[in-house]
């Protein structure tokens, strides 16, 4: 069962859910009614690469990812559970007024142009980098996309493709001139195999996997400044 719910901030408080950082929160209410958890198990859920899965059956890293991304916005991860009785899980996220909220136009902080297939991950970060400010188009690496590439701020890459890797897309960009700086997030072996013969003349940079969205907006700025 999945509820949405208000509470106060002097609510959550009093409950010692959070220490009160806003005057209101959203709550989202994940309920179960399965075997629930003992509570080593529960105590350590959000403990990275921990998995009460069979072995080859999850990374472990699913829960510790979601932990870190609530309490970057201040909010909180609450876990109700006891064995043979069901678990509930309340995730409290602080509410804020949209700082976008009576602006029909805002300026945009830079063109972001995100490469990459058919990606739910690359999908809700060009969301997110538009909710931030940022200008983004997202384009398929089949597409015309060094034209593009020479026209935006920054390009970010997806190295998910075998059919077209991101180190195949960054000599592309350097043999056509293209001085655009480069994002890549990746996976960290997938990096380190190829970081030696990547070209050296562009301005680049890479994100491992999973990344937060304040890693990749602190990545554009620092990029888009150093090639200034």
């Amino acid at each position: 069962t999945v509820t949405l719910d208000r509470r106060s901030g002097d609510e959550v408080s009093a409950q010692d859910l959070v220490k009160k950082a806003s005057d209101e929160y959203a709550l989202i209410r994940f309920s179960d009614t399965g075997p629930g958890m003992d509570e080593k198990t529960a105590g350590r859920i959000f403990e990275p690469f921990f998995t009460a899965g069979k072995q080859g059956k999850g990374t472990g890293l699913g829960l510790s990812v979601a932990y870190g991304i609530i309490a970057e916005i201040d909010g909180e991860i609450v876990v109700s559970t006891k064995k043979d009785m069901g678990t509930t899980i309340d995730v409290l996220i602080p509410s804020v007024v949209s700082p976008l909220a009576g602006k029909e136009t805002i300026a945009s902080r830079a063109s972001v142009l995100l490469i990459t297939e058919d990606d739910s991950e690359a999908k809700v970060i060009s969301l997110a980098l538009t909710n931030s400010g940022f200008a983004v188009e997202l384009l398929n690496p089949e597409e015309e996309w060094l034209v593009k590439a020479g026209q935006s701020d920054l390009v970010i890459l997806f190295d998910r493709s075998p059919e077209k890797p991101s180190a195949d897309m960054l000599f592309e960009l350097s043999r056509s001139k293209v001085t655009t700086p480069v994002l890549i997030i990746s996976e960290f072996d997938v990096w380190l195999n190829a970081e030696k013969e990547l070209p050296s003349d562009l301005v680049k940079a890479n994100l491992f996997r999973p990344v937060s969205l304040k890693e990749i907006i602190y990545s554009i700025d620092s990029l888009i400044h150093k090639s200034q």
